[in-house]
């Protein structure tokens, strides 16, 4: 049979196949492409790192924030605990005036 069949050369594709492979970058990769590709792939990866750190910044000045008001959550229940003790004391002091009948039991 060899290289002709009965309907012409049997390898009749065979340069444009070729010629699509070649200019398909797999057998010389083309340099220029390369680091177009590797410049734009840095400049997202570049563009995603500030947009990260934006949103750490966000992160960063709610977190101050929220601790602040924990803080001064804390600091008025602290009062407010203190001033319900001085409350008690009050009332059990003027309850056993009351049961004693005088002030002079003080």
């Amino acid at each position: 049979m060899g290289l002709f069949s009965s309907k012409g050369f049997l390898f009749k594709n065979a340069p444009v196949f070729a010629l699509g492979y070649y200019t398909n970058d797999a057998l010389t990769p083309n340099a220029n492409k390369i680091i177009k590709e590797a410049k734009e792939c840095l400049a997202e990866c570049k563009s995603l790192v500030k947009r990260a750190e934006a949103e750490l910044a966000k992160l960063e000045k709610m977190e101050r924030n929220m601790l602040h008001l924990f803080k001064t959550r804390m600091e008025e229940l602290g009062e407010m605990k203190m001033a319900d003790e001085r409350y008690s004391q009050e009332e059990t002091e003027r309850s056993y005036i009351r049961r004693n009948g005088s002030e002079e039991a003080i």
